[in-house]
């Protein structure tokens, strides 16, 4: 019995589920981290590792940001932007030809250069650097979509933005290009005008959603639709049919369903079919889902792998969960320190006003409007009136009683600064010495730290390579 619409949808949806689950927490780590590298004000979010929140203890003290953690995350990048690494085709048998690698190499290069290659890459290791989880994906699309003769297709390279909260892959798969994955999605936020005019319908959330199966992920919201791309691959039965020329010996071998379109060429060039077998075949399928069901159809798209390309900063799994981490993330605790540190040596100063004079009420009786503004206008004198006994006679002079005390810099404070930035460039591999080499020193000492910095960014440009691998076997 073929499964109904219905039933597919819940499947999805159970399936969504499972690959939410197990990766909320790791994701909004993702998410926090980013914010904390590149958000004004995310350095005073979320919490410690231990879970202490910053907000609640230190909620009346200026909070300054002196960003330590974005200059080594930013030399990373620019590493990488300075270096692309890009993908290179190589014959990999007899057969193939280096002619014929040479063309694929232009082919890919072109499809690179003339879509959003470079931007897609460029976002996804900047994500996956920072947060931990980056993302693009290939799609096809008409080489001149204004000419309805013109039936030639060219694969495009596209950024994914936020992939934290909108790709999420199959949890059986453990493979880091995600090549063992069955099923993946792929998530776009709209809003409900937009979710209307796009596809015909009201909103699911101004629907009686009482009715409706709950599923774990909030689809809707009062300001915005969640809709998900869901791509599945299946393993379908096809006939693999071999064609042979009978002068030149040629052979020529195609599935099934590609031979209905060529049969009749076939024939006439002399070829004649002399071995079929039935094969299973990998297919992709893509939908459109949301909460409520099929936005459209599942389609099959060009190719055998789901055209999601992951870049994984740092991964890991660890009870049997994918954990994933950026370049920011050991770095957070030490760079909270840092900032609660300078804010409060900062409220410190702001607090120290000085010595203040202290004075009897009647020495400053009618003069408290010269003595307010002391600190703005900088008078050069400031009146104060002798004490006087009951009489009028004068019994002591214009002079204050005495003066507080200034407020004194804790020197542990100001040591536990310095340590602490010693500490962030500890976990972060940033070095002092790079940035303060003196012109006379030995070639080999600049290599050695050179190299040393270079370790510090090697996990992520080996991982990027390991990405862009697996794109060109999709894009092939």
């Amino acid at each position: 019995m073929a499964e109904t619409l219905e039933k597919k949808h819940e499947r999805i949806m159970l399936r969504f589920d499972r690959a939410y689950s197990p990766q909320k927490e790791v994701r909004e780590k993702c998410i926090e981290a980013t914010r904390f590298a590149r958000v004004p004000g995310g350095q005073w979010e979320g919490a410690t590792a231990a879970g202490t929140k910053l907000d609640e203890q230190f909620e009346k003290y200026p909070k300054f940001e002196i960003n330590k953690v974005a200059t080594e995350l930013n030399r990373i990048i620019a590493e990488y932007r300075n270096n692309r690494i890009t993908v290179k085709f190589r014959p990999g048998d007899r057969e193939a030809s280096e002619e014929l690698a040479n063309k694929l190499n232009g082919l890919f290069r072109a499809d690179y250069e003339e879509t959003d290659g470079g931007e897609a890459c460029d976002n996804a290791f900047d994500d996956a650097a920072t947060g931990g989880f980056g993302c693009f994906r290939l799609t096809s699309m008409l080489v001149n979509e204004y000419d309805p003769m013109d039936d030639r297709q060219r694969i495009a390279i596209e950024p994914i933005y936020d992939p934290s909260r909108s790709v999420w892959f199959d949890p059986d798969a453990k493979k880091y290009d995600k090549s063992d994955a069955l099923w993946a999605f792929c998530m776009y936020s709209l809003s409900p005008e937009k979710y209307e005019a796009e596809y015909g319908k009201k909103p699911p959330a101004s629907l009686d959603v009482t009715s409706m199966t709950s599923w774990e992920y909030n689809w809707f919201g009062a300001d915005v639709i969640y809709i998900a791309k869901y791509y599945e691959v299946r393993k379908e039965s096809v006939d693999v049919i071999s064609y042979r020329h009978p002068i030149t010996g040629e052979i020529a071998t195609y599935d099934s369903d590609q031979v209905e379109d060529i049969e009749d060429e076939l024939a006439i060039a002399g070829f004649q079919e002399v071995a079929r077998r039935s094969v299973k075949r990998r297919r992709v399928y893509v939908s459109v889902v949301d909460g409520d069901g099929f936005l459209e159809k599942p389609r099959r798209i060009p190719g055998e792998h789901i055209p999601l390309i992951p870049v994984y900063g740092k991964r890991w799994f660890i009870d049997d969960i994918e954990r994933v981490e950026g370049h920011i993330a050991k770095a957070m605790d030490p760079q909270r320190l840092y900032n609660l540190q300078v804010s409060m040596l900062a409220d410190t100063a702001a607090q120290d006003p000085g010595q203040i004079p202290i004075v009897g009420m009647e020495q400053i009786r009618g003069l408290e409007k010269h003595w307010e503004a002391r600190n703005k206008k900088r008078p050069a004198f400031l009146p104060l009136r002798e004490v006087r006994d009951k009489s009028g006679n004068i019994i002591a002079g214009a002079t204050p009683a005495g003066y507080t005390q200034p407020a004194v810099m804790n020197q542990a404070l100001a040591a536990l600064l310095q340590q602490t930035s010693a500490d962030i460039q500890e976990v972060t591999g940033g070095s002092q010495a790079m940035q303060q080499m003196p012109s006379n020193i030995a070639q080999e000492t600049v290599n050695n730290l050179m190299n040393r910095a270079d370790m510090a960014s090697f996990i992520y440009l080996d991982n990027m390579a390991k990405s862009l691998k697996r794109a060109g076997e999709v894009w092939l």
